[in-house]
C-alpha cells in the first residue's frame, strides 16, 4: 500500500515533459484499455507506462497500481 501511495504522490509532482498526460480521474474520457510495465525505479516505471500508452494511441493515462520490492510493477488505464 505504501508503494501505491508513493507512486501517486510522486506522479503528481513529476515535472518531466510528456506527450500523454497523466490524469487523476477519467474526466469523461473514453477508456481504451490497460497497460502493464516493470521497472527498477518509479521514474522508469512511469516512463515505461507512458511509452506503452502512446504506442496504443492514447493521449492520457491513469496509474491504478504500482508496487514491488526490488522490481516495481505497475498498471495504467489508457484513455483517448
Amino acid at each position: 500500500m505504501k508503494y501505491i501511495f508513493t507512486a501517486i504522490i510522486f506522479s503528481l509532482f513529476s515535472t518531466a515533459a510528456v506527450s500523454a498526460t497523466q490524469i487523476s480521474c477519467d474526466q469523461n474520457r473514453a477508456k481504451m484499455g490497460v497497460v502493464p510495465a516493470h521497472a527498477s525505479t518509479l521514474t522508469e516505471l512511469e516512463n515505461k507506462l507512458e511509452e506503452k500508452v502512446e504506442k496504443q494511441g492514447g493521449n492520457a493515462y491513469q496509474i491504478i497500481s504500482a508496487g514491488g520490492n526490488t522490481r516495481l510493477h505497475g498498471v495504467a488505464i489508457v484513455y483517448k
